[in-house]
């Protein structure tokens, strides 16, 4: 019973971090720094969808269509 009594005790006054120690706020700015980067990673993959090619040769999906066409036309 004596060991459960000092358990309680300690358990009663349980040791609290204090809100603005130098471990919570890195880990905080930690958190936006790494929202950010994933933010402007997945801005950039969505960017390239969403963006035309500037001519008919870059984009890689237009210049296969052309081409299929080509090869039609050839066998006509």
């Amino acid at each position: 019973k004596n060991y459960t009594a000092a358990w309680d005790k300690i358990k009663a006054k349980s040791y609290k971090i204090p809100a603005d120690s130098n471990a919570l706020q890195h880990a905080k700015q930690q958190k936006i720094v790494l929202s950010n980067v994933k933010y402007k990673a997945d801005y950039e993959k969505f960017k390239a969808l969403y963006s035309l090619p500037k001519s008919l040769e870059d984009d890689p999906a237009t210049a296969r269509c052309v081409k299929a066409g080509k090869l039609v036309l050839d066998r006509l």
